[in-house]
């Protein structure tokens, strides 16, 4: 979970990580390296439950998912500490501190993830806080520092923080317009609603339109009718892994999804697994510096209404058309060889 705004009156605030507007521009073929320390407190007596050993385990599993989301443009070198610390503190901001200062990182370390939290304090908000993974930033030497309490200590919960920190990715929501799939008014957001995204509820490649402002790969603007080939996002291929439709002010992303490595696993809202033959997902996706803003930049859709039969589905499968006259365009695919789908967008008017 990503905490916003929170300001730590000692030495560590948290930075209000920004969204960005832009893609990063990598080198082709290179490789964004990362030095991320997992430190393991004893506060004051207390015993750890945990052992270096697992900690390496726990780290094998991050780098080779974060190989795989990224295509292998991400290294993430961790490194293991044992402290100790004869304080807990009494509030979060001097937990914080004496982590930071106990576990000493180096100044070239992008990310400390410190286990457990504890304070000494019997305010139920600082105590509340403690339970919940956050992701904090130490305005002095940069460093994201991520707290983890105990029996949270698991790699997909240290993925998940590590990309708020690391590549500013936010919670990817759904957006439920009740029996139309959107509208600018009426709309409720879930957080944690996507179950195909890490960085919400699901465990599979986070989405083309964060994986493209990270610099991961790349999206084809559409703003003619036409049939258009993508890639399935799940493939390393440099190839394009989604659509984007401007759309004047709604602005669609569109992706590819099958149930190749991490996302064999994925299980969408009807408790169906991904079709052999893939599955288009359309979300809205803006920018910070759009006029007209929902306060989230990736938005998915559901795609399928039933209200009658009580079935709502994201999942837009092969040869089904997708029509909708608020957003004013056809959506359709039909897959190829090589994990590749075409997909003709038709406009209104």
């Amino acid at each position: 979970m990503k905490f916003k705004c929170l300001i730590i009156l000692l030495i560590l605030s948290l930075g209000c990580l920004q969204p960005l507007d832009n893609p990063q521009t990598l080198p082709e073929n290179s490789i964004q390296n990362f030095k991320i320390q997992i430190c393991l407190i004893n506060w004051k007596e207390n015993s750890l439950n945990k052992t270096t050993q697992e900690l390496i385990q726990i780290a094998e599993k991050i780098q080779k998912f974060y190989k795989e989301i990224s295509y292998e443009k991400v290294n993430l070198q961790f490194e293991y500490k044992n402290a100790q610390s004869n304080s807990t503190g009494t509030t979060v901001n001097e937990m914080l501190e004496l982590a930071y200062s106990s576990c000493n990182p180096s100044r070239d370390t992008h990310a400390l993830i410190f286990y457990p939290t504890q304070i000494n304090s019997s305010n139920e908000q600082e105590l509340g806080f403690i339970e919940s993974t956050f992701t904090h930033r130490n305005k002095i030497s940069n460093t994201d520092i991520i707290q983890v309490p105990e029996g949270k200590l698991n790699y997909l919960t240290l993925a998940h923080e590590l990309g708020h920190g690391l590549f500013n990715f936010e919670h990817p929501v759904t957006l439920h317009c009740g029996a139309k799939v959107f509208s600018e008014t009426n709309c409720e957001t879930a957080d944690y609603g996507n179950p195909f995204d890490f960085m919400s509820s699901g465990t599979g490649h986070v989405n083309a339109w964060d994986k493209y402002k990270a610099g991961w790969s790349e999206i084809k603007t559409v703003t003619e009718n036409g049939n258009y080939v993508i890639s399935a996002l799940e493939t390393k291929e440099e190839k394009i892994k989604g659509l984007r439709v401007p759309n004047s002010k709604h602005p669609l992303c569109l992706e590819y999804r099958k149930p190749i490595g991490l996302d064999q696993e994925i299980i969408d809202n009807d408790k169906q697994p991904l079709p052999e033959t893939g599955c288009l997902l359309v979300s809205l996706c803006y920018t910070e510096n759009q006029e007209y803003n929902p306060g989230h930049q990736n938005l998915l859709l559901y795609t399928d209404q039933n209200p009658e039969a009580k079935q709502e589905n994201h999942c837009i499968k092969e040869n089904e058309k997708f029509t909708d006259t608020d957003l004013g365009v056809s959506i359709e695919f039909d897959s190829l060889e090589n994990n590749q789908a075409q997909v003709t967008v038709e406009f209104e008017n």
